[in-house]
């Protein structure tokens, strides 16, 4: 390749070329780079998902938990309220 610049300054140009040969120990670690880093992001998206259901879990527990405590509110006032009469 010839490369020229503009005018009369002199340009310096390094050029890196990555290629494979199927079969090659650059290609099989070139596959097996990929093959990690797949790996690597479906195990990040198991743990996103089972966080994600242990925050909706924890959600729903503490719903539950408040709607009784208000069922046991209303349920000691009524109470009170038919001691009284």
């Amino acid at each position: 390749m010839q490369f020229t610049s503009p005018g009369n300054q002199s340009a310096t140009l390094v050029v890196n070329i990555n290629f494979t040969v199927a079969g090659s120990d650059f290609h099989r670690k070139i596959q097996r780079q990929a093959e990690l880093e797949r790996q690597r992001q479906q195990q990040q998206q198991q743990r996103q998902a089972e966080l994600e259901r242990q925050r909706q879990q924890q959600q729903q527990r503490q719903a539950e938990l408040e709607r009784q405590k208000r069922i046991d509110e209303i349920l000691k006032r009524n109470s009170r309220i038919l001691n009284q009469e």
